[in-house]
């Protein structure tokens, strides 16, 4: 059976939202290309930050703004600190005690043979915690 680019790309999209955890895909010029329905329910997005192109820089910044990484005093500075990260994929771990929300964390490592970046934040389990997320700088 030949199905169809849309309904390839519209079965792609209910199996992403399938699963319990977020997920975002970001190319290569930190764009979002795709995301599953988690990830804007998980962290209370607005909608222009789950639109394809929407810049990952934006999404951050947002998560930074409303608490999602704890306590950020120079909200540029993390911005762009992750943002360099991202770009230059600097392997790294970060746990985010989030003071309104579960805790979060980060955790990236390579994939060599994709373009753009993936991240897998998941929801928080029965005892309130996050488990470890994945974002991973893809070349």
């Amino acid at each position: 059976m030949q199905i169809s680019d849309d309904q390839n790309k519209a079965l792609t999209t209910a199996g992403l939202n399938l699963i319990a955890q977020a997920l975002t895909i970001y190319d290569s010029d930190l764009r979002l290309a795709v995301c599953n329905a988690p990830f804007q329910s998980m962290f209370d997005l607005p909608d222009a930050l789950v639109t394809p192109g929407a810049p990952f820089e934006d999404t951050i910044r947002h998560l930074a703004q409303t608490g999602e990484y704890g306590e950020v005093t120079d909200v540029d500075a993390f911005v762009a600190e992750r943002v360099d990260q991202a770009r230059a994929f600097v392997p790294h771990y970060m746990d985010a005690p989030a003071p309104m929300a579960a805790p979060s964390a980060s955790k990236a490592r390579p994939c060599p043979k994709a373009a753009g970046s993936r991240s897998i934040p998941t929801s928080p389990t029965p005892n309130g915690k996050r488990p470890c997320c994945g974002h991973a700088r893809m070349r």
